[in-house]
C-alpha cells in the first residue's frame, strides 16, 4: 500500500505573535509623566485592568477607547498583559518633571517589590538622567551611592 501524501508541510505565520514576558509575580510600581487621565500626581494608584490604566493615565473617549497615550499608560499596559502578571500594579503620575517626589510617594506603600520609570531608558538621551538618578538615588527604599 502506498501513501498518497508522505508528509505534510506546516508553515506557521508568526508575524502577529508577541513574546510573552515571564516573571515571578510580585508588586510592581510604574512611575511616569502624564498630563492626561484622572489620577492625581504623586499618589500611588492601584491599577487592575488596561481600561483602569487608560482612564487614570491616558486620554479616553466616551467609549473608553484611548485617544491620547502616555508613557506611563504604555508601561502599565505592558505590565498588565504579562503572563503571569504582577500580583498588584501601582501607577504613579509625575507632576511635571519632579520624579523625586513621585518616587518618594511610593514610601506610603509597603508591598512594592519592583519599580520602573516609564519611557526613560537608562541609556541616552541625556534628558533621562533626572528620572533614572531619582530612581537610583532618591527612591524611598533607601539611599545608594
Amino acid at each position: 500500500m502506498t501513501i498518497a501524501f508522505p508528509f505534510i508541510d506546516v508553515t506557521i505565520d508568526t508575524k502577529g505573535l508577541q513574546p510573552v514576558a515571564q516573571r515571578a509575580p510580585g508588586v510592581l510600581a510604574v512611575v511616569g509623566a502624564s498630563d492626561k487621565g484622572t489620577a492625581a500626581a504623586n499618589v500611588p494608584t492601584v491599577v487592575g485592568s488596561v481600561s483602569e490604566a487608560a482612564a487614570a493615565f491616558a486620554e479616553v473617549d466616551a467609549n473608553g477607547a484611548v485617544t491620547g497615550s502616555t508613557d506611563i499608560y504604555v508601561g502599565l499596559r505592558a505590565a498588565l498583559l504579562q503572563s503571569p502578571r504582577p500580583t498588584k500594579i501601582y501607577g504613579v503620575k509625575v507632576d511635571g518633571t519632579d520624579y523625586a517626589t513621585a518616587l518618594a510617594a511610593l514610601g506610603a506603600t509597603d508591598d512594592v517589590t519592583f519599580v520602573a520609570v516609564a519611557g526613560k531608558p537608562a541609556q541616552k538621551p541625556a534628558g533621562n538622567q533626572t528620572a533614572i538618578l531619582g530612581l537610583k538615588v532618591q527612591h524611598p527604599f533607601g539611599t545608594h551611592g
